[in-house]
Formats: C-alpha cells, structure tokens, sequence
C-alpha cells in the first residue's frame, strides 16, 4: 500500500505526482459516474515496486469500493476511516465529491509530512479550529513549495465551500 510503498522511499520523491496521478484519475472517473469514494487511506491506494509501466513508473490502484456510495441523499451513510474523512462525512452529510477531496487532501498532507496527519479535536475529529492550526507543510518538509501548501490545504478546508468543488478542478493545479 502507499505508506509501505513510501517507507521504502525518500521524500521528496519525483515518483510522488506520477503515483497520485491515477489515484486524481480514478477519482475523476467515479465522480463523473456519480460515485464517491468515501474512504481513501494510505491502505487503500496499491502502489506496484515491481509492476511497472513501460517507463518503469508504479502501477498504481486505488482499492476498496467497499462503502462507496451514490452522491446524493441516502438512507444510509458510513464514515470511513476517521483519520481521513472529511468533518460532514463524520456527521454523516449525504455523500458528495468534495468528501474525496477532503480526504485526497489529508492523503498528500501524510504522504507528504511522512505520516503526519492535520491536527484533529480528540472527540470531534477534524474542527474548524484544529485545522486552522496545522503548520505549514514547508515546517515539516522544507522542499514543499508555498503554492503546494496552499494547494493541500484549500484541499482540507474546513467547509466545503472553501475546499476544490471536485477531484477534476484539483488534479488540474496538481
């Protein structure tokens, strides 16, 4: 998976955009069939060390649909891995894409900082006050640039409103 394929290598690594740039795809595709995710983690995005393309990039697969749901009102909700769920996801707000772009966002910020997550409140999960406090993620990986930062962290702005209106709109500034 992406946390034991990136122990393996050092940050910054130029492989890292090839390597999100499937899992920005996928995402883009169950969006547009109008389903979202709702539960990416390091654990489930595959990252091949031995199965790789013609130019020897990582085959790369984002996995496990398991509650991945119409976007839309539902009757039941579900809110994945509490680590990377967005704030109304753990509320359980109907499904909707910028969920995945909360989550895809938490996902480069770990991948990024080697493991760290934003900060979150012990019993409310991600809060408009601890995500005001994450650091910069230049702090914990001087190599991210400015605009990278930025980038991450509209991904995981507290109200969806602020965040990407979708995983196309990110994966066109990545």
């Amino acid at each position: 998976n992406l946390e034991e394929w990136q122990g393996d290598h050092d940050m910054p690594n130029p492989l890292l955009i090839e390597v999100f740039d499937p899992v920005f795809e996928a995402l883009c595709y169950l969006h547009a069939e109008g389903i979202a995710h709702l539960d990416l983690s390091p654990g489930n995005i595959l990252v091949g060390n031995e199965a790789v393309d013609e130019r020897g990039v990582p085959l790369v697969k984002l996995i496990d649909l398991g509650i991945s749901s119409p976007i839309g009102p539902l009757l039941t909700r579900s809110t994945g891995n509490v680590y990377f769920a967005s704030p109304e996801q753990r509320r359980f707000a109907d499904p909707a894409v910028t969920m995945d772009v909360f989550a895809l966002g938490v996902l480069l910020h770990t991948t990024l900082t080697n493991g760290h997550l934003p900060p979150m409140d012990a019993v409310h999960g991600y809060t408009e006050a601890s995500l005001a406090r994450t650091p910069s993620l230049c702090t914990r990986a001087p190599w991210v640039t400015p605009a990278l930062d930025a980038f991450v962290r509209r991904m995981i702005a507290f109200s969806p409103r602020k965040r990407y209106p979708n995983v196309e709109e990110c994966y066109g500034e990545w």
